[in-house]
């Protein structure tokens, strides 16, 4: 099951307007296999920049929060290694507040499924201040591979994170707060111990694609 094939989110409106099914969510899926707790089989990392950095995936823009969250980064020394590209005037946009903000700045169009565990893994967080985002799929691949997630406070990173046992939900004004969280996602133990947490999370939303397929029969077989 590749996650392409079932990385939707599927609202109950369309549910209804498309089948004529009365339906709540319908949860996307993760194939964990293509986000594998062992480091054995990655790939070299992508990432060939020194220092510390965190990963954003998504279309660079406003939407996505990737200005808000170049400024956040605004002196904590990390980089920001940006997955999923985008329009051209926006990049330059961002590369230009990301100089003056003082943060560095990678920008890689969509990565095959083992560069980016490989990318994610060797990172200090996955960050997202996203506005109005739905069920994020980014968190649950964090805790796959065990790195740590924190996101905005908003929208469908509640479904998943559950602040301070598996990650970290932060206000958006709140840059003081970013800054500890990401202090904080830098300790060992606190890494496995969000790691093992967020895996029970996967297991407890039942995320599978096989669930996902069950999901769906359901729905249609009514």
């Amino acid at each position: 099951g590749s996650m392409v094939s079932c990385n939707s989110n599927f609202s109950a409106e369309r549910a209804n307007e498309v089948y004529g099914i009365e339906a709540g969510v319908l949860w996307p899926c993760v194939d964990t296999d293509e986000f594998p707790e062992e480091a054995t089989g990655d790939p070299e990392n992508p990432y060939t920049e020194a220092g510390a950095y965190v990963v954003s995936v998504g279309r660079a823009s406003f939407a996505k929060g990737t200005w808000e969250t170049i400024s956040m980064l605004s002196g904590t020394g990390l980089s920001l290694a940006h997955v999923g590209g985008g329009d051209d005037t926006s990049i330059e946009m961002l590369r230009s507040h990301a100089e003056s903000c003082g943060v560095g700045m990678w920008v890689a169009p969509r990565l095959p499924s083992p560069e980016l565990v490989s990318l994610m893994r060797g990172a200090r967080a996955m960050v997202s201040m996203a506005h109005k985002e739905s069920f994020g799929l980014t968190p649950i691949e964090s805790f796959a591979v065990g790195t740590p997630p924190i996101f905005v406070d908003e929208g469908g990173f509640r479904d998943t994170i559950v602040d301070g046992e598996n990650g970290r939900l932060i206000g958006r004004e709140d840059i003081e707060s970013w800054h500890s969280a990401l202090e904080q996602a830098s300790d060992q133990s606190t890494r496995e111990g969000w790691a093992i947490s967020g895996r029970e999370r996967i297991s407890e939303l039942d995320l599978s694609p096989d669930a996902h397929a069950r999901r769906i029969m359901d729905l249609i077989s009514g």
